[in-house]
């Protein structure tokens, strides 16, 4: 017996010995899936696992991202995930997708967990592979989140009945999942479906027979129906269930027919999220949830009323109400939530005093966010006088008096978040002198009137966001004495900062990527000198008065660049050079400087992810979108041809330049172009027969040119357009009939159609808090919000108005004025019933007015002076209400002018010309018959 023992330990021995510490097997499976992965176009990239060496000396036992157990070196631990170090933008791309041999694991017999997580994995190669891993006895921990996958392998996956944590959150599975297959995972504790696409309803007595389950996480799917809580109260084990932003009930929403007092069953739950479901409603007035409750989340629904149904909870530490519509007073029982640590309220309608008694006694809090709410009075920060774990507090646009000077007071905790937006203040905290830890401070909308705190940026070496903005900061704008490696956003905007900037270098804001120093008195030369790892995205100088040029060094460097706005300084110089390179912009603001120089056709092409660019008021003498009244010269094809990568483009302004030629065939073709100014140059010939296809078009300006031709019929096919002028040229033939069928005012419009609001979200680093509710507390954006609101110039009551905004949507006119048109006015634009101004002076008009403009009832301003006209001023014109301005001067009309209402204000330079009018506004009598 003892022989036969001798021998197993011996073979055991040789076998180790001989696989130097891993067996030969899973040494060979582990090769096999590194070489997979090097075979893919992405993997071939960069090196891959370089510890995996095949090698008879190297024990895989000792390779990165594999365990081993002590005794057999059986490997039990595979943690693969994120191969390829993604980021963002390459984990979302279909590019990357890849298929992954599954059966290479079936060799893995000890595995307890494999975590493949983060691969952009899509499908896998050999399905009869998963049957294989049914195998797999051992495997408890199954991580397949952040990939590709869709519900084709959920058969497989739910063969794994060792399962007990399984993790399938943000991949492409979409349909209704097979719960009822689900049950064979009689073991599971932990369960992930979140991030992913499944809908339909939730049977609950499927999920009922998972006993062991602790964690349910259902969370940003589209399940819908009614959700009947009771049913799951049966899983006693159960500690966390996360249903935040689902359908349950409603389209898109769950609905208030959530029966909340049944939360109370569970006896277990620590945490409970509900959150992003618009829940209607109230709170029940009583008990409803479990004391054993921990966390709890609420937000981003539409509750309201009490509170005093959650001063049971004792035992809850983090307490999530944001943006709901809660309101009145706090009551005064939530004194016996003693234990809170994360407290968010903002965003609703909580009225009074802020509980001062309640927050001096939350002796653990660690993050406070009171902001956006309507509470009155006071708050005094050394209510925190003894909150020695205090991180975060968030008191933006609360309405009340912020105090927090208190002579000698040194706070005992260390923040990392401060926000006081809009809190009253007149000057920095002093308290913040002793605070080294900040990672992000917003102090804006104040009245803060004081030095910029240079020593704040000093003493916090973490510090990644300050934002000082509309305040009234005075003096030289001092920049810290050593380098602020971690600062990413800094905003001084609108305060009154003044003098030379000094040099801002690689060296003091290395990983800067959003400056703002708008809207101050800044002067000289705006001195930049990036490394060449540039990370700056967003950049705002304008409404200054820097001068000089722009820094060389950041147009050829800065590649990351998103935003530029150097509008309304004193910059000079040529900016499209060779070394321009800044093929991130998505907005462009040169407006109101004296660049010159040539856009070339090169940098123009580069410009494929431009939503807005404005180069008026400056010296240029090439092309782009707002240049109105520059110098550009030379024929539209040469030069002014706008490529297709500008199909975001609504508004293109040439207005005011020496543009020659004719306008090309193919000129502008894109179909979501809303304005086309090509006013006040030198074009000639004729309108190209459709020249481009807009379907979306409100205004086409083509007035002041040497255009000729006759005015072609298919403009009639632009039943958008509520702008139309073609006025000082030379068209001639007759006025197309056809116009009536555009819209000039008819087609409604929701919402500001040429107010566009562009969001340029930059994500900064997150400030995560650890806590039950697992997303914690965090600040992670930074959002430029910029209004593009295009300028129209249209002639109307004599005089030139610009529209802009909300006015330009109802706006709406017809401008064919000092042309050579012939014929007759066609009665069909007396259909034209919104229009609001008409314009057909110095033509060659003959016949009568129509007695059909007399349903022009929105209109403001006619003018038919200088034509042809006859016969009788239509006494219908006196109905219109509307009506300002009137003119018929120098034609050939006859009879008595209407006197009716309002028509007798038009005095005689209406009617002059026409030697055959009389009434009183001529004060010539009509001549009577014998």
């Amino acid at each position: 017996m003892e022989l036969k023992w001798l021998l197993i330990c011996l073979i055991l021995w040789v076998q180790i010995q001989g696989n130097n510490g891993c067996f030969e097997e899973e040494r060979l499976a582990l090769l096999q899936f590194k070489a997979s992965l090097e075979s893919h176009e992405y993997g071939s990239k960069f090196p891959i696992l370089p510890s995996w060496i095949d090698e008879p000396e190297n024990n895989c036992c000792e390779w990165e991202r594999v365990s081993c157990n002590s005794t057999a070196a059986h490997v039990i631990h595979l943690s693969l995930d994120n191969l390829w170090n993604y980021d963002e933008t390459e984990f979302d791309s279909d590019e990357n997708i890849y298929d992954l041999n599954v059966s290479i694991f079936q060799h893995f017999k000890e595995l307890r967990s494999l975590n493949l997580s983060y691969n952009n994995f899509g499908a896998f190669v050999e399905k009869e592979g998963l049957e294989i891993l049914s195998n797999l006895k051992k495997l408890k921990v199954l991580d397949l989140s952040n990939n590709r996958f869709n519900i084709s392998i959920l058969p497989w996956v739910t063969h794994m009945t060792s399962i007990e944590i399984l993790n399938l959150s943000v991949n492409d599975m979409e349909g209704s999942f097979p719960f009822k297959e689900l049950t064979k995972l009689q073991n599971l504790e932990v369960f992930d479906l979140s991030g992913n696409y499944f809908n339909g309803t939730l049977p609950m007595q499927e999920l009922t027979k998972l006993q062991n389950l602790e964690v349910l996480d259902l969370s940003h799917n589209d399940f819908h129906g009614t959700l009947r809580v009771q049913e799951l109260a049966s899983l006693q084990n159960l500690k966390k269930l996360d249903l935040r932003g689902n359908s349950f009930n409603l389209i898109n929403y769950l609905n208030g027919t959530l029966t909340m007092q049944d939360f109370i069953a569970f006896k277990s739950l620590e945490m409970l999220d509900l959150g992003w479901n618009l829940i209607n409603g109230t709170l029940p007035p009583y008990m409803w949830a479990p004391p054993s409750l921990k966390a709890l989340s609420l937000r981003g629904n539409r509750l309201n009323g009490s509170l005093s149904s959650l001063c049971g909870l004792k035992g809850l530490e983090e307490l999530n109400l944001a943006s709901n519509m809660f309101g009145g007073n706090f009551p005064l029982c939530l004194h016996n939530l003693t234990s809170v640590r994360y407290l968010v309220l903002s965003n609703n309608n909580f009225t009074g005093h802020v509980p001062s008694s309640w927050i001096s006694c939350l002796k653990s809090l660690k993050q406070i966010d009171l902001g956006r709410n309507l509470f009155d009075g006071s708050f005094s920060f050394n209510l925190f006088a003894n909150h020695s774990h205090l991180e975060v507090v968030d008191f933006s646009d609360i309405k009340i008096e912020v105090e927090t000077e208190y002579p000698g007071w040194v706070p005992s905790f260390q923040l990392k978040v401060l926000i006081l937006q809009n809190c009253y203040l007149s000057r920095i905290p002093e308290f913040l002198y002793h605070q080294f830890r900040l990672e992000m401070v917003d102090l804006s909308d104040n009245k803060i009137n004081e030095r910029f705190p240079v020593w704040l940026l000093d003493n916090n070496t973490e510090l990644a966001s300050l934002s000082l903005k509309n305040n009234s900061f005075i003096g030289p704008f001092h920049l810290p004495s050593f380098s602020s490696f971690n600062i990413l956003n800094l905003d001084v905007s609108v305060n009154l900062f003044q003098g030379q900037l000094q040099e801002v270098g690689e060296s003091l804001f290395p990983n800067i990527e959003i400056l703002n120093l708008s809207k101050n008195h800044f002067q000289g030369d705006f001195l930049f000198s990036p490394g060449d790892n540039c990370k700056l995205r967003s950049l705002d100088l304008s409404f200054n008065s820097f001068s000089g040029e722009a820094p060389e060094k950041m147009i050829s460097s800065c590649t990351s660049l998103e935003i530029i706005k150097l509008s309304h300084n004193n910059f000079h110089g040529e900016i499209f050079t060779a070394r321009f390179n800044l093929t991130s912009l998505q907005s462009l603001h040169l407006n109101d400087n004296s660049f010159m120089g040539t856009l070339s056709s090169i940098s123009v092409t580069q410009f494929s992810m431009l939503s807005v660019l404005d180069l008026s008021n400056n010296r240029f003498h090439a092309i782009y979108v707002d240049l109105s009244y520059n110098n550009f010269s030379g024929s539209l094809p040469s030069c002014f041809k706008i490529p297709s990568e500008f199909e975001k483009t609504r508004y293109i302004n040439l207005q005011g330049n020496r543009l020659t030629g004719s306008i090309p065939d193919d000129f502008l073709h894109q179909s979501g172009r809303l304005v086309l100014n090509l006013k006040d140059n030198s074009l000639s010939g004729s309108i190209p027969n459709k020249f481009g296809t807009f379907p979306k078009l409100r205004a086409l300006l083509l007035g002041g040119n040497y255009l000729n031709g006759c005015i072609p019929n298919w403009l009639c096919e632009l039943n958008e357009l509520n702008l139309l002028d073609l006025s000082r040229n030379s068209f001639s033939g007759s006025i197309p009939n056809c116009l009536y069928n555009l819209s000039f005012g008819r087609t409604k419009v929701d919402g500001d159609l040429f107010e566009t609001q562009l969001t340029f979200t930059h994500s900064l680093r997150n400030f995560h808090f650890s806590g039950v509710l697992g997303y914690g507390w965090s600040y992670e954006e930074v959002e430029n919000y910029m209004i593009v609101d295009p300028k129209i110039e249209f002639v109307t009551k004599y005089m030139p108005y610009n529209y802009m905004g909300h006015i330009l949507n109802l706006m709406s006119g017809l401008d064919l004025s000092q042309n050579k048109l012939t014929g007759e006015i066609p009665v069909e634009l007396g259909k034209l019933f919104q229009i609001h101004s008409l314009n057909l002076s110095y033509n060659e008009l003959i016949g009568s007015i129509p007695e059909t403009f007399s349903n022009l009832t929105a209109l403001e301003s006619l003018d038919l002076s200088y034509n042809h006209l006859s016969r009788e001023i239509p006494y219908g014109l006196a109905a219109l209400d509307s009506l300002g301005v009137f003119s018929v001067a120098h034609n050939n009309l006859s009879g008595r002018i209407p006197d009716e209402r309002h028509f007798n204000t038009f005095d005689n330079r209406s009617f002059e010309g026409n030697p055959f009018l009389c009434g009183s506004q001529v004060e010539k009598n009509a001549i009577t018959s014998h």
